[in-house]
């Protein structure tokens, strides 16, 4: 950062006037400048320039997906949902703003503050241009006058149609730890944003996650994973800060350092540890929420594999769960498996989709023609009905066919998996060393059943189903040389024969010809 040198010869009004006007410039284009500016006695810790610089290039439209995980009480809102908008208005008072919060009464708060900053006379002195307009001024709903720009205040899994956005706040979408364990909550959550929340963007416009994490099921943990499997999503920039420094530290810091020691020291974060207790701590103080475990599955359970046994000793076959389509939250997965001699079990091929009916039933039968599959497992139900005459129909038009078996499913979860449970503590359950499909598979197992996801396990649980009717593969026919006379006689071969039963093997040796006595049969005997 360049530093203000100035003449000699100035007096002091005129150098603090120098000085001012030089405070108002950085201010203009430094976030940290404007939060010090416009907040005096705000504190700049080690991590603020870099969660500026990064808020900087949102308002720049070089970053368009920003997600911010910091532990609490460390101005995380005081950055990114106070002094942010007001800065972004001032570069851009056309635009639209909208900030949302778990509830209305806190993203109102918010509308408050930043309407405070852009009323109050420093703001003034930094971007005269941007005021607001007493028409609309409501703390939750205000805009800037004679401009197009506007700031609109709203609660997560609140309405907010008519509004558009080219930035989109979401600050703390969960309130506690109560919300965030709660499945219906968190797809509450997930279901506004998809449905409520994203249709109010404009073209090209930025959203930015602050939250602290309390699960790994949250909205920044679903909004992840739906960008790394759909490559049309864009990408998010996540800037993760743990309060404890870990590998490769986003600030620089040595592994255990603690991320503001002026403002919380070592002894003030080991306390927080203990109350907290690890998972918690884990989650909302280093932003790595510790997933539930099931108890279905172990990981140490499944084994991995290079390469597959000779084909010649495999049985291959497949399973479906079907979901209805795309637009659902279930995806429709197909597994295809090889089964050994030995029974063991490897995973071959996997695929897991929100897909339309007729893209799945294709795949579907790309994975029976491409694996020689003998039969394939699915579920019963309403589903099946449905797809079968699709599933039959392009079976004949593409000549691809293997029998089909379906099953009702039980209710119950543990019911469901207790075969293939028992054949993965077995270790009898392979999967590939190098494809990227193993490690979600492995994860929805081990969190089995109290994970959010359960589609991949019902494809191993219809196997388990099938696993009676299966034939394992067969190992291949030595054919034996062609036998030779041996010239024993009978008391040899029944000597040979006691040997064997004793456990002791004969001398493969024949005697030579010629050498050894008749064949008698004593007639008392007979």
């Amino acid at each position: 950062m360049s530093q203000l040198v100035p003449p000699s010869d100035l007096s002091p009004d005129e150098l603090e006037a120098l000085k001012e006007q030089y405070r108002r410039s950085r201010a203009r284009t430094s976030l940290t400048a404007f939060a010090q500016y416009t907040f005096p006695g705000f504190k700049i810790g080690p991590h603020h320039p870099i969660l500026a610089e990064h808020l900087e290039k949102v308002a720049s439209g070089e970053i368009r997906r920003l997600m911010v995980m910091m532990p609490p009480r460390y101005s995380k809102s005081e950055m990114c949902s106070r002094r942010f908008p007001a800065f972004y208005l001032g570069q851009n008072p056309d635009n639209f703003i909208i900030s949302a919060s778990y509830g209305q009464d806190l993203a109102s708060d918010f509308g408050r503050d930043v309407r405070g900053i852009v009323a109050s006379n420093e703001y003034s002195k930094i971007f005269p241009e941007t005021r607001i307009d007493p028409a609309v001024s409501a703390m939750d709903h205000w805009r800037i006058h004679e401009h197009r720009g506007r700031y609109v205040a709203a609660g997560v899994g609140t309405s907010i149609y008519g509004r558009g956005a080219h930035l989109f706040l979401i600050d703390d979408p969960i309130k506690d730890w109560e919300e965030a364990k709660s499945p219906l909550q968190r797809e509450r959550v997930w279901q506004w944003y998809k449905t409520n929340a994203f249709n109010r963007l404009q073209p090209k416009a930025a959203i930015i996650l602050i939250m602290t994490r309390w699960h790994d099921d949250d909205l920044a943990g679903r909004l992840l994973e739906a960008a790394e499997q759909d490559s049309r999503i864009v990408p998010w920039t996540v800037l993760r800060l743990p309060v404890r420094a870990e590998e490769n530290d986003p600030i620089g810091r040595p592994i255990g350092q603690v991320l503001w020691p002026e403002w919380y020291d070592e002894d003030d974060v080991s306390e927080q540890e203990a109350v907290a207790g690890e998972r918690t701590f884990m989650a909302q103080y280093q932003q790595t929420p510790v997933r539930e475990e099931g108890d279905a599955f172990h990981a140490d359970w499944f084994q991995e594999y290079t390469k597959l046994p000779p084909l010649h000793e495999l049985r291959f076959y497949g399973a479906s769960d079907y979901a209805t389509d795309d637009s659902s939250r279930d995806y429709t997965v197909h597994g295809v498996f090889a089964i050994d001699t030995d029974s063991n079990i490897y995973v071959v091929d996997w695929w897991r989709k929100k897909a339309k009916s007729l893209d799945w039933v294709e795949k579907m039968i790309d994975l029976i023609e491409l694996h020689s599959v003998s039969k394939w497992f699915e579920e019963k139900g309403q589903i099946l009905n449905m797809a079968d005459p699709l599933i039959r129909k392009r079976m004949r038009e593409r000549g691809v066919f293997c029998t089909r078996d379906s099953f009702h499913m039980a209710s119950d979860k543990q019911t469901r998996v207790a075969t293939i449970a028992g054949r993965a503590q077995q270790n009898l359950i392979h999967f590939p060393n190098n494809k990227k499909w193993v490690k979600d598979l492995l994860y929805e197992l081990t969190r089995f059943p109290a994970g959010t996801n359960d589609d991949q396990v019902d494809v191993l649980s219809l196997l388990g189903r099938g696993l009676e009717q299966l034939r394992p593969g067969r190992r291949k026919k030595v054919i034996p040389k062609a036998l030779k006379p041996t010239n024993f006689t009978f008391d040899q071969l029944k000597a040979r024969q006691k040997m064997r039963l004793r456990g002791v093997r004969p001398n493969h040796e024949a005697p030579i010809v010629g050498h050894h006595k008749a064949f008698y049969v004593d007639p008392d005997v007979m």
